[in-house]
């Protein structure tokens, strides 16, 4: 049978009602879809899957492998789509979503990534787009105390896209591994995520790739709620793996030097978003 959508979730000792509620999310969908539960905690197995509906599947794991090499567990399995969506557990959207989503990739073969507006529960938009980093953007979102930030206003600003209009679609580096839909072909030919960056930063780094494949879109025509959650800010160990995947991804792509981030980054900064009206 062939799949119009393929969905992975990661868990890691998640509710039940987190899970209910994506699977709600999806439930009623007119797209042909499986949804995959990969599951980096199963020893401590918190729901039920053998009342969920047939086109969820529950995949434990005998230990933690890191977020997306977990992924990578159905993105280069057996199952093939036409499109695959990453998703986070925190994340609830219409059920129509997707198919809006789906559409759009159809009409627009040059998609390679496509993030919608990802708001809080509030409704206020959570601004996931991002350029691709440099080791002083990411220094200064995670070290700098907060009274001290006003004197970096500026690169901040630019680094998070802020003069651009979030109300227009835009090609964007960096969007948000909370929900990335894309071609699954393409995807299988990247590799899915590299599977280095056990926590953190992979969403960077695929973003990355995928940008020089085609068209990494930030789409505000639908939107999905975030109940974000910042680990590494109240820890320390996930700020230790951020540090890590810090350090693998500039060792990966350049620190100071990176002559195509610069390109990339221009491009972005200099784009017309009247074009993807």
């Amino acid at each position: 049978m062939n799949l119009d959508l393929l969905i992975s979730v990661v868990l890691y000792h998640n509710s039940a009602e987190e899970i209910n509620t994506i699977i709600d999310s999806c439930q009623g969908s007119r797209l042909n879809l499986k949804l995959v539960f990969v599951d980096n905690a199963a020893d401590q197995q918190r729901y039920r899957f053998e009342n969920a509906p047939p086109w969820v599947k529950y995949l434990p794991l005998e230990e933690n492998i890191g977020f997306g090499a977990a992924h990578n567990k159905v993105i280069l399995g057996e199952d093939k789509a036409k499109n695959y969506l990453i998703l986070n557990p925190d994340v609830e959207f219409k059920v129509d979503v997707l198919e809006k989503i789906a559409q759009h990739l159809e009409k627009h073969s040059n998609i390679s990534l496509l993030m919608p507006k990802v708001i809080w529960p509030s409704g206020e938009d959570q601004g996931l787009r991002k350029l691709l980093p440099s080791p002083s953007d990411l220094i200064l979102r995670r070290f700098i105390p907060g009274f001290l930030k006003q004197f970096f206003h500026y690169q901040q600003a630019q680094y998070q896209l802020q003069k651009l209009d979030a109300t227009l679609p835009m090609q964007v580096p960096v969007l948000s591994g909370c929900f990335m839909f894309c071609p699954h072909q393409l995807l299988r030919e990247e590799g899915g995520f590299d599977p280095r960056f056990f926590l953190y930063l992979e969403d960077v780094d695929l973003s990355r790739r995928l940008y020089q494949r085609g068209l990494n879109l930030y789409w505000p025509e639908v939107e999905v709620i975030h109940h974000y959650q910042k680990s590494s800010y109240r820890s320390l160990k996930p700020l230790l793996l951020h540090l890590k995947s810090a350090y693998k991804y500039f060792q990966k792509h350049g620190w100071f030097f990176d002559m195509q981030r610069l390109k990339i980054n221009r491009q972005c900064l200099q784009q017309d978003q009247n074009i993807f009206r």
